[in-house]
This record gives C-alpha cells, structure tokens and sequence, in this order.
C-alpha cells in the first residue's frame, strides 16, 4: 500500500498548489477508514515541501516519486522512494526519510540519539533498516537487478557543525545512509539526480508497487541457517509427524492450488514454538515464501534479535493487504492472542479477524496454540473460530494434539495441578509431586525467594522473576536507571527495562532487535534484576521462574473459589471489557498466573501477596 505516486514534475506542482497534504490526508482516510493525526499532515505539508525544493529543477522530472509507502508485510512506511534510471539506464531506487528534527544529543548506544531524555534511532539508521527489509522481502531488489538506496532529510538543520547528528560516532552508517542538512541541499538533489534522473519507465514503477512480499534466497539461507545453528530450536522426535504433515500439505497446495490450514493444539511446553520454528527453518532452506507471524512483541522481537533480521518474523496483524493466496505457508504461533480486529490505540486498521487475514494469504496456515493463554478480553484466537472460517472458505482443515510434554520437568501432571490450583481444573493431579518430577516450593518473604533463585543462578542455571500485573510500570529516571516499582514491605525491584517505542510517539522501533530491552531480559542474566509481566514472559522458558502472586486474583476459603480483585491490578489493556463480568475476570486472571507459573523447566518458586492464597498453596503441596 501506498499513499500518492507520480511523475516528480506532477509531484512538484502538487506541492506548488497547496494541495499535497490534502491528497495524502483524504487517501489515508480512504485507505486505512480514518483520518491521520493533524500532527502527521503538518509533517507532510512541511517535509514534502522542503523536499520539493530542493529537487525541483534538478533534471529529474521524470522520474517517480512514491509517497508513505507501506513495507511489504508490515506496519511501517517509507516516507519517500524516489525511482529512476540512472546514466547507464540501470533502475535504481532512493529510500528518503524526512525528520524536522533540530538538534539531538549523541548517544553511547550504537544507532541511537537524544532528543532531550527520550532515545530515538538515528535517522540513517531508520531508513537504512527500510532498505534492508525491502533487500530481504521485495521480488525487485533481488540478485541486484535494481540498485536501492537510502538516506535522510532533515530539513530544518541550517548547518551540520556541530550537530549531534553528525556526531563522529555516527560516521559509518552517514557514510552508508547519508543525512542532508539545508546546508547539504545541493549534495542531496545530486545524490538523487545521479541515480534517477534520466526518467522511470513504467513496468519498473509497476514492479515496485505492484511486488509482492517474498523473502530473498540469502533472506532465507540466512534464517534457516540461523536456526539450525541454535540448539533450544531443535525439533524432538515425537513433533515430527505434525512437521512432515505441514510440508506434504505445501507441496500439495502448490501442485493442486487448494489451499490447507493445520490447527496445532497443546499446552505450556509441548514444543508448538519449537514447531513453529523448524518448520521455518526448513521452508526458508527449500526457498518456499514464508512467514512466522505471532501477537507477542517480546517473542517476536527476541526472535529478531537471534536470527538478526525482521523478516520473516512478523506480527499477526501485518497480512491485510496480502494478495490471496500468495504466500507458500504462513506458520502462526501463539494463535490464541489472534484479534478480532487490528487497532492500536484510537486507530482501526483492519475490522477483519487477523486470522481470516492469515488463511486468506497463505497457501498453507498453520495456527499453533493454548487456549488457556488467551490473557485479554479482545484475544480471539479458538480451534473453533479458525476451523470455522477455514471450512466456510472450502479450505480443509487438520487438527493435532500435542501431548508430550518438554517443559515444567517434562511433567504433564504439574501443568494439571497447576490449572486445578488457579480454578481452570476441577481434578487436582499431584503424581509429579509424589514422584518428585519438578521442584515447586512457596516462600512467605520475597528476598528469601529471590535469594534461593540467585543460588541457583550461581549454579549455572537460567531463572527469571515474574509477577501479576499488580504495580505501576514507570518510564526509566532521568539518568537511565529504571524505577523500582515493585515494592513488597521494603524490598524493590523494578519490571524490565521498557521498550523505546512505548515511551514515545512516531514510526519505527528504537532498538535493534539484538539490543531490545525484551530480547536482553529474556537472553541475559541480567535480567534477573528485573521483574517480568505476562506480556515479557509468555512464549519464553527458564531453568527456574519465581512467581509473585498480586492480590488481583485471591483464593476464599469460605467460598472455595477464587476471587477476582482487578483494583490491585494496573493493566488497563487487559480490563478492557472484562471489569463487569467477575466469572470473565477471573478467567482472564487465571490464564495469566498458569503462563506465569509454566516457565519454569525444572522449577517454579511462588511468593503471594495475599496470605489466605499462599496457605492454600501450602497445604495442597503438604497433602
């Protein structure tokens, strides 16, 4: 999807007359049913206009110009490519970010600038990672056929002496993106000129915006490669019939053009993840188009951030505009956090399920998923409602059960004590326990929990803390130290490190995804010194998980159920819906606590706010 393309000299009159902004402002409110912000038309109507001077006379009438155009699979847009030929008539394409920024203070993390205490990715670094999803994703740039480029604009710095942006740090990536200056405005129009002004002939503009995601074969080399190399992804044998099944089912897709949908069900530990990535792996190893899409951004951002790419790893939300049909498997993990509709804040972007979206794209779909980890009132993601629309489209549908169980000790018996313990069970199973298969032990003082959970850290082992939802979560001080929000009587600690982009508005993530605060707290010791939620936790797993037990969600001895108390709890996303039905409420929290409570592989620690829960847990586990 884009916005506006044209020749530059339409381009150039367009902005002339004023009308520029308009044309945008009324196609975005065309295409995406609502209107931008009055901020967003504002930078259009200053950025285009900057940018029309400094190329209008330059020789490169006829090239083309596109405008807010949306990467192939995902939720970000180029603000400008500009497409030509160049002297030797080789097509070429210029990626240009505009920023109206002024001044930035240098930052010591790689990629990184200040604009006052709010850490923002360099513009070179933004655009050059555009360029490099479009290398990894778009058909046009593959084997080099046309040259891409990429740099920045930003039109309202007079000088580059002695702006932070031109800092010496940042010489390298200036020197692959460069980043003009009004100072610069000349450098810039040639930078340009040189590579599109002898004139874009239509079937390239065509290929460009008519392209279709499919990943490169070095993309794809690379992930698969990836993959293989990490041991916690490799595929155990008794998940090799759901494997072999999804890639029978691609070739007959192909062969045959009917498409297929598998529905992959299983609990915390049953290796759906590790499905879902082999089964990646080896589509890229083959060169089939591929996609792995979650709902999570901690898992897909660590997912990024080991393999070091973006592509194929998406979001569930990034397949609307696909073309039916037009990619070879789109494998969809931790499916139950699919949504009815894709909104961020006030925006709607699609009223259609993700997850008709998803079979609609895909020859074949493979949904892998835990009903009872659905967390949030507008996660909609059942056996039911895929087969459902599936079969209303004329698109066979298989179903598997995980059984075997990798995690929590290998022991199906204490993900069912569990679930009978947070009211999601009326059997209580207690065979892991007299067999002595996992370790679960209750603390009545925090420190002491965290303490026995360092020790174990000492011994090598990986262990994290988590909690309830139950404590404010504060943007970082001034100085970059992070808040200590949890507080138990006079022990403190703070939740993770929040991402960049949570703390501030705009396009594009502020970390790399090798250097994302989630991928850190998920892969590094250090991430101990840091409390996770549910929304850090879910789709990882650990040696041992200490979990904080908030008062949200308390076990009644006179009543003999649990009972939700959701003032305890801070999350406004997930009351969203759920504060008037107290059986929903409960369930919602239920799921939250057996997430929290499945991380462990050798070990679960519990610590409980509310001292009536915590002698409940006692005396099951004295029984």
């Amino acid at each position: 999807m884009h916005l506006y393309d044209s020749r530059v000299h339409r381009f150039i009159y367009d902005v002339s007359a004023g009308q520029i902004a308009d044309i945008l402002r009324e196609r975005f409110k065309a295409r995406l049913e609502q209107m931008p912000s009055d901020s967003e038309v504002r930078s259009w109507h200053h950025s285009l206009g900057a940018f029309a001077d400094a190329i209008v006379g330059q020789g490169m009438d006829n090239a083309w110009i596109v405008l807010e155009y949306q990467l192939p699979l995902s939720s970000s847009r180029v603000d400008c490519i500009v497409v030509g030929t160049d002297a030797a008539s080789s097509g070429q394409a210029v990626l240009v970010e505009f920023k109206q920024w002024q001044t930035c203070q240098p930052s010591y993390v790689p990629e990184v600038v200040q604009l006052g205490t709010v850490d923002h990715l360099h513009p070179s670094a933004q655009v050059r990672a555009y360029r490099q999803y479009l290398l990894d994703t778009h058909p046009l740039f593959e084997d080099e056929m046309v040259g891409l480029h990429s740099c920045a604009y930003l039109h309202n710095i007079m000088t580059e002496d002695g702006s932070g942006f031109y800092d010496t740090r940042y010489a390298d990536l200036l020197a692959d993106s460069p980043a003009f200056s009004l100072s610069t405005i000349d450098a810039l129009s040639s930078y340009i000129a040189t590579k599109t002004g002898a004139g874009a002939p239509e079937e390239l503009v065509e290929a460009l915006l008519l392209g279709q995601y499919r990943p490169s074969k070095e993309l794809l080399e690379h992930v698969a490669a990836a993959i293989d190399n990490y041991e916690p992804w490799q595929l155990l044998d008794g998940q090799r019939i759901i494997y072999n099944r999804i890639f029978a089912e691609i070739e007959q897709a192909r062969q045959t053009g009917q498409k297929r949908t598998i529905i992959v069900k299983g609990g915390p530990g049953t290796g759906k993840s590790v499905i879902a990535l082999q089964v990646v792996g080896a589509a890229a190893r083959r060169h089939y188009t591929v996609a792995h899409a979650t709902g999570s951004k901690a898992f897909t951002t660590n997912l990024r951030g080991i393999v070091q790419r973006t592509a194929p790893f998406l979001y569930t939300h990034n397949f609307r505009d696909e073309h039916p049909g037009s990619i070879d498997l789109i494998v969809c993990d931790e499916a139950h956090r699919l949504r009815q509709k894709t909104q961020f804040g006030p925006r709607v972007y699609s009223r259609r399920p993700q997850a008709e979206e998803i079979i609609d794209a895909a020859r074949v779909s493979v949904f892998l998923l835990d009903q009872q980890q659905s967390v949030r009132n507008n996660e909609v993601g059942s056996v039911f409602g895929i087969q459902d629309y599936a079969e209303s489209q004329g698109v066979p549908v298989q179903i598997y059960d995980l059984n075997t169980q990798f995690r929590c000790g290998g022991s199906e018996s204490y993900i069912r004590w569990v679930e009978f313990m947070f009211g999601l069970a009326t059997e209580p199973a207690t065979a892991w326990l007299k067999n002595e298969e996992y370790e679960v032990k209750v603390f009545d003082d925090v420190a002491k929990m965290e303490q026995a959970l360092r020790s174990k850290q000492t011994g090598g082992q990986s262990v994290r803390m988590v909690a309830g939802f139950c404590w404010e979560w504060s943007d970082p001080n001034p100085d970059g130290s992070l808040v200590k929000d949890v507080k138990i009587g006079t022990w403190q600690r703070p939740w993770n490190r929040k991402p960049n982009e949570m703390k501030r508005k705009g396009k594009g993530s502020q970390e790399k995804p090798e250097v994302h605060p989630y991928t850190i707290w998920a892969n590094e010791d250090s991430g101990f010194g840091e409390i996770g939620c549910i929304y850090s936790a879910q789709g990882f797993e650990f040696d041992y998980v200490g979990v904080i037990v908030g008062k949200d969600y308390k076990w009644d001895a006179k009543k003999q159920r649990w009972v939700p108390h959701l003032a305890h709890n801070v999350d406004k996303g997930f009351k969203m819906g759920i504060t008037k039905d107290k059986a929903l409420a409960a369930e919602k929290l239920a799921h939250v606590y057996r997430v929290l409570a499945t991380r462990g592989m050798k070990g679960t620690y519990f610590y409980f706010l509310d001292e009536e829960t915590r002698h409940y847990f006692e005396a099951a586990l004295a029984a």
